[in-house]
C-alpha cells in the first residue's frame, strides 16, 4: 500500500457531495499510513483535534496500535475548509471500500474526532451500517459550544467581545491560535515540537479553522441521537476537559458497552500523558479479547 490512500476514501457518497458542490474540494481529507503497514485484519483511523495533525496529536499512540496488529492511518482535515458532511462521507467511502470490508475498524478520535465519530454513527443511518466497525476510542469528546466555551476558544470569545462592537472573526481567530500557543507552553513539550506546532497553526487557514470551531453550533441535543450499540467505546477524559459531568454521562449513555478512564492534566494532549492513555488501551483490547 502506498502512504496516501486517500483515493479509496473517494467512492460513491464523496464524489456525489462533490458533484453536488464543486466547492467542496476544498475540504477533502487526506488518508495516509501512520506506521508500517501489516496488511492486517485490523484497521486503526485516527481522527485529531481541531488544530493539529495525526503526526503530532497521536506521535506516542502510533506504535501501540501497530503492536496491537492494526494498520493505522491518520486522517488529515483540509487546511483549505472543513466540511463534516465531507468528513463522513470519505470515511464510509473508505470503509466501505472493497479493500477494507473484511477488515476490523477501530475508530480513534481526539476532541473534534471524538465529535465526528459520534456525528458518524449517532446522527447518519450509514453509520450504524458499517458493521466492521467494532471499536471507538474518544479521547476528550466535544460535543456542544457550551463544552467548546469551557476551553481556549471561550477565553478567545471573551477577549474579542470586550472591543466597542463585539467580537469578529478578524480578532476571535488570531486569540484562538494566540491562546492554543498557550497552551502548548502549558504543556511543557520541548523546543523542536513547539515549533513543529507553530507551523501546522500557521498552515491552517481561518476559513477552515472558523469552520470547525462552528461545527459545534450545529450539533443538536445528544438525547436526539441513535443509539451506537454495536460499537465498544472507550471514553478518556483529561482531569480540565472542557466537558461538563452531564454530558460525559449522556455521551457515555449511547454507547451500551463503553468503559471510561481519567488522564492527568490538560486537555488534548496525547504526549505528555502517553503511558496513561496507551495503558488503558491496551487494557481495552485486551479485554475485549478475553470477553
Amino acid at each position: 500500500m502506498e502512504n496516501d490512500l486517500t483515493i479509496f476514501s473517494l467512492g460513491e457518497k464523496s464524489t456525489k457531495l462533490i458533484g453536488e458542490n464543486p466547492q467542496l474540494k476544498n475540504t477533502v481529507s487526506t488518508f495516509t499510513t501512520e506506521g508500517p503497514i501489516l496488511d492486517s485484519k485490523k484497521i486503526a483511523l485516527l481522527l485529531p483535534g481541531i488544530i493539529h495533525t495525526t503526526q503530532v496529536v497521536f506521535e506516542y499512540q502510533i506504535p501501540v496500535l501497530s503492536k496491537l496488529d492494526h494498520d493505522v492511518i491518520g486522517i488529515n482535515y483540509s487546511n483549505q475548509a472543513y466540511s463534516q458532511d465531507m468528513l463522513n462521507a470519505q470515511i464510509i467511502d473508505f470503509i466501505t471500500n472493497p479493500k477494507n470490508q473484511a477488515k476490523e475498524i477501530t475508530l480513534v478520535g481526539v476532541s473534534l474526532g471524538a465529535y465526528a465519530i459520534i456525528d458518524l454513527f449517532g446522527k447518519s443511518n450509514d453509520g450504524n451500517k458499517l458493521t466492521n466497525v467494532k471499536n471507538a476510542i474518544l479521547l476528550g469528546t466535544i460535543f456542544s459550544v457550551a463544552d467548546l466555551k469551557n476551553g481556549p476558544f471561550g477565553k478567545a470569545l471573551k477577549l474579542s467581545s470586550k472591543f466597542a462592537h463585539g467580537p469578529t472573526v478578524e480578532r476571535f481567530i488570531p486569540l484562538v491560535k494566540r491562546f492554543i500557543r498557550a497552551d502548548v507552553l502549558y504543556a511543557g513539550i520541548d523546543g523542536s515540537r513547539k515549533e513543529r506546532l507553530q507551523s501546522e497553526r500557521n498552515n491552517l487557514s481561518n476559513k477552515a479553522l472558523l469552520d470547525r470551531i462552528e461545527i459545534f453550533g450545529n450539533v443538536g441535543a445528544v438525547e436526539e441521537l441513535n443509539n451506537i450499540n454495536n460499537v465498544s467505546a472507550l471514553f478518556g477524559w483529561w482531569e480540565d476537559d472542557y466537558a461538563s459531568p452531564e454530558a460525559k454521562q449522556r455521551l457515555g449513555s449511547l454507547f451500551p458497552n463503553n468503559e471510561e478512564f481519567t488522564i492527568n492534566g490538560h486537555h488534548g494532549w496525547t504526549s505528555s500523558n502517553a503511558t496513561q492513555i496507551n495503558e488503558a488501551i491496551n487494557r481495552f483490547f485486551y479485554t475485549k479479547g478475553k470477553k
